[in-house]
């Protein structure tokens, strides 16, 4: 039997509007920035570790370029500089270090974060903002640090986010992989919609990163080693030391990020990332906490509008 051209199209109507309720309900966002995007830029970065501490406030201005002709972006960096520094000399010198430790990167069409660019040239000004007299060997090191910062700028900027975008209060949680100081590891996320904000455009977001246990042993092994050294129950033999890190308990990595975008186009208003663990080994004890915090002003856009 030959089904009716009527009745055909009938379910062809249906099965439209069904598919248009369903993107309707569950929008996506998408990277849309566009070559000849500007923005001023404000950093705070906050560390404390224990009861020592400092923050530090660097502005900067980025402008998005095209990548020769690849349909892949630039994000370039300018007027970097030390807006204020806190804990008297050591915030003001890390924020004179700060802002030159923002490299330019580039990223794909879909907002995947592709490389660093001109890292031996950041890091020369890094070393030099340091205070070094001259450039120290193994700078290796040094260059595989800015470019992963850049990395896990970006990726609390706009790879997290991409998707299916999340009513306020509703949320997902999985397990994925993602990079932790240039090596992968593998964490339990959860997303969720925040109240939407009163700029009717924009989205506000938040997600949650547990990080394994051994991923916060780099950070906090030598602090701790530290501490046992200034109680005089070690010194500087390095396979005493890491006996004595063998008995050590390293908690997880918790991170909570924060977002309010452009819907549109992805592009950040400000971004909020902190950061907290802990380690213990015998009597001593490290806590610490991080946040460092990005506000954008784009051009064009309406500076009483952004949050603060």
């Amino acid at each position: 039997m030959t089904p009716r051209p009527a009745l055909v199209a009938g379910l062809a109507a249906a099965a439209l509007v069904l598919a248009v309720e369903a993107a309707a309900a569950e929008p996506e966002l998408r990277f849309g920035w566009r070559a000849g995007d500007a923005a001023a830029v404000e950093l705070t970065d906050e560390r404390r570790i224990g009861d020592t501490g400092r923050s530090s406030v660097i502005s900067m201005r980025m402008t998005v370029s095209p990548d020769g002709d690849s349909d892949r972006l630039v994000l370039r960096f300018s007027d970097r500089r030390a807006v204020s520094g806190e804990n008297a000399s050591l915030g003001s010198a890390v924020a004179r270090v700060l802002a030159r430790a923002t490299p330019s990167f580039a990223v794909t069409a879909a907002g995947d974060f592709l490389e660093g660019r001109d890292l031996d040239g950041t890091v020369r000004e890094v070393v030099e903002a340091s205070g070094f007299p001259a450039m120290p060997p193994m700078l290796g090191p040094i260059r595989d640090l800015i470019a992963d910062l850049a990395s896990e700028d970006w990726y609390a900027w706009v790879g997290l986010w991409r998707g299916p975008r999340l009513a306020p209060g509703e949320w997902v949680e999985n397990e994925t992989e993602m990079s932790f100081h240039g090596r992968p590891v593998r964490v339990t996320l959860a997303r969720r919609g925040l109240a939407a904000p009163s700029d009717a455009s924009r989205v506000r977001l938040e997600a949650v990163v547990v990080y394994p246990s051994d991923a916060v042993r780099s950070y906090t092994s030598g602090l701790l080693i530290d501490l046992a050294i200034e109680a005089q129950e070690l010194g500087d033999d390095p396979e005493v030391n890491e006996r004595f890190l063998r008995h050590a308990t390293f908690g997880p990595v918790t991170e909570r990020l924060t977002v309010e975008l452009e819907f549109a186009t992805m592009r950040p208003i400000v971004v909020e990332r902190d950061r907290a663990f802990w380690a213990v080994a015998g009597r001593h004890r490290v806590e610490g906490h991080e946040r460092r915090v990005h506000r954008f002003e784009w051009a064009g856009a309406d500076p009483a509008s952004a949050p603060r």
